[in-house]
């Protein structure tokens, strides 16, 4: 039995519509319920107070006081209508609101504007189907008389809407847009305030003018955005999220001018998507950019697209992701992230199309290969990629290379481990002097953040702050874009590749071991995972790509014959290091 609630329910979660089913008959049931109280609304004159009585029956939802409607009025649902307060509808307008609704404080809507929350089929066989996508309006936006807003379209803050306008993809803030289909027209400039807080507001709505903010597509994102994967703790225990330490990192963080946010399933044992959802809820929803990932670390997960995404809904107080991920695409899963049976990627496309999804990526650990192969396969729907980057492994993990690939496909390059892990947020005093001397200002974790500012394509940098003395000095660096010049860029490459030699074995990967080895191992690339081990003092990214090798040709396979080691041309000790390194993993 089909109730308000299922579907509701369906519906918010972008599900199609089957003609002549029961979903679609208890539409057209709340299609005659809402007729019944349109007519009575727009048949007879009612004071505001009567309007409000009858425009609450309307939608089932308790309207502000403060909103105004001048009838006549339509829509063939109104339950899935929601207004802020102080909002002001114009006579004429029809609202299809079956895909959801919403308009934020202060919004003035004009004569006759249409908002449509539904889509046919485009298979004829299909036509009579409906595919339902939200209309989110922000705070103090103008929509013109006679425009048409399309499913699955956001209006940011303050935006004007010229008349006429047919508006097909999202608004952001503090714009004008007109035409058909409508284009940004123009840029509102920000009247000047009297406080002191307002006067130092910028166009995010937030303070901190200084914050550096990177274009992307109609979009401005703070050059810094907030990583959920160290918040602060209680007793050292990683489940257990200081709650009250972590919204008050999130409040700083947003009232001067962080804007990005990024969590994930598997973060603080799961309770990073819970906190980040309580955090972010006190602030309007359109002041943020919430960032969430699919769990493809875990293999487990393959068959969970739906039930998984649901559920990080859910967590995080949310309709929608502004940014969603293939999470950690690596040789361990790229199998499985490219095999139809799991229909992820057909799921999030889905998903996308109905507005719950705003931008497609993915993250990756995974080698240059793994990057290309997963790019040959879905490149045409990636929108950015979210790789580790940093000076250290510029050369140590080939993300240079990477980031040629990424800009082959020209999409944007997201940051993690920007600091890794927090090695690169103190050095030795040898080291530390040597910078001193060249930026005597700048402190040793800036330096990280300097060196990310000079790449090309940067556009998002995470940084997993887990102190507010931590995210305080993150703030600050990101309020100045100050690249490195070529003797700075040359002294930092230097220093990361001393500290690489200090531990890692010299393998330039000439390949003359492998031709020699009776186990037929691939030496070149074991060394390498067993370097990247050997660095980070254990960490999960040589396990992980480890497992996607089949044991037969593990380190462990490694017979200790020392053949290899007779061509090596830096008479590396290969046999002892695949001994210690197979130790060292357990397998």
């Amino acid at each position: 039995m089909v109730t308000l609630e299922t579907f509701l329910n369906h519906l918010n979660q972008g599900l199609p519509v089957a003609a002549g089913s029961e979903l679609q008959q208890f539409m057209t049931e709340l299609s005659n319920e809402a007729r019944k109280i349109t007519i009575e609304l727009n048949t007879v004159w009612h004071d505001p107070k009567e309007i409000c009585e009858l425009f609450s029956q309307l939608t089932g939802t308790r309207v502000d006081d403060s909103f105004r409607l001048f009838p006549p009025f339509y829509t063939d649902c109104g339950k899935n209508i929601h207004v802020g307060k102080n909002v002001f509808i114009n006579a004429g307008c029809q609202f299809q609101d079956q895909g959801g609704i919403t308009i934020g404080d202060d919004t003035l809507i004009g004569h006759n504007v249409v908002l449509a929350t539904l889509n046919h089929h485009f298979d004829p066989e299909k036509r009579g189907d409906l595919i339902p996508a939200p209309v989110t309006i922000g705070n103090k936006v103008w929509i013109g008389a006679n425009a048409t807003i399309l499913p699955g379209v956001t209006i940011g803050d303050h935006s004007i809407i010229a008349a006429g306008a047919v508006v097909t993809k999202d608004v952001p803030k503090d714009v004008i847009v007109g035409g058909v289909p409508a284009k940004v027209i123009k840029h509102l400039e920000k009247p000047e305030k009297t406080s002191k807080i307002e006067k130092e507001r910028d166009n995010t709505g937030k303070r901190g003018k200084h914050m550096i903010y990177k274009e992307y597509q109609d979009l401005k994102l703070s050059a810094l955005g907030m990583g959920a994967m160290r918040l602060p703790v209680i007793d050292g225990d990683d489940a257990r999220i200081d709650e009250a330490a972590a919204c008050q990192m999130v409040d700083y963080a947003m009232e001067h001018g962080v804007n990005y946010y990024d969590t994930a399933w598997g973060y603080h044992n799961g309770n990073s998507e819970l906190v980040m959802g309580k955090a972010l809820a006190k602030h309007p929803r359109e002041s943020f950019y919430l960032a969430d990932k699919f769990p493809g670390y875990d293999l487990s997960n393959m068959d969970k697209v739906e039930k998984i995404f649901e559920k990080q809904l859910e967590k995080c107080q949310v309709s929608y992701f502004d940014f969603y991920l293939f999470h950690n695409v690596c040789e361990m899963n790229i199998d499985a992230y490219l095999d139809e049976k799991y229909g992820i990627h057909e799921y999030l496309m889905k998903q996308k199309k109905a507005g719950r999804i705003r931008h497609l990526g993915f993250s990756a650990h995974g080698s240059y290969d793994v990057i290309k192969r997963f790019l040959e396969a879905y490149g045409k729907d990636m929108e950015f990629c979210q790789i580790q980057l940093n000076y250290l492994d510029w050369s140590f993990q080939d993300a240079k290379a990477k980031v040629e690939l990424l800009q082959e496909y020209k999409i944007p390059v997201w940051v993690m481990e920007p600091l890794r892990g927090g090695s690169l947020a103190k050095l030795s005093e040898e080291d530390t002097a040597r910078l001193k001397q060249l930026r005597p200002e700048e402190s040793v974790p800036a330096w990280a953040f300097r060196f990310l500012q000079s790449i090309s394509g940067v556009t998002v940098t995470l940084s997993g702050m887990s102190n507010f003395e931590q995210l305080q000095q993150n703030i600050h660096t990101f309020e100045t874009d100050a690249p490195l010049n070529d003797t700075e860029m040359k002294e930092l490459l230097e220093i990361a590749d001393g500290m690489v030699r200090k531990i890692v074995l010299p393998c330039t990967a000439c390949h003359y071991c492998v031709s020699h080895c009776p186990q037929g191992l691939d030496i070149p690339n074991l060394i390498s995972l067993y370097n990247e081990h050997c660095f980070t003092k254990g960490g999960f990214i040589a396990p992980m790509a480890m497992s996607a090798i089949p044991e037969e040709k593990r380190p462990s396979a490694c017979i200790g014959c020392r053949s290899c080691e007779a061509v090596c041309p830096q008479q590396i000790k290969i046999s002892e290091a695949m001994a210690d390194f197979a130790e060292k993993l357990g397998m």
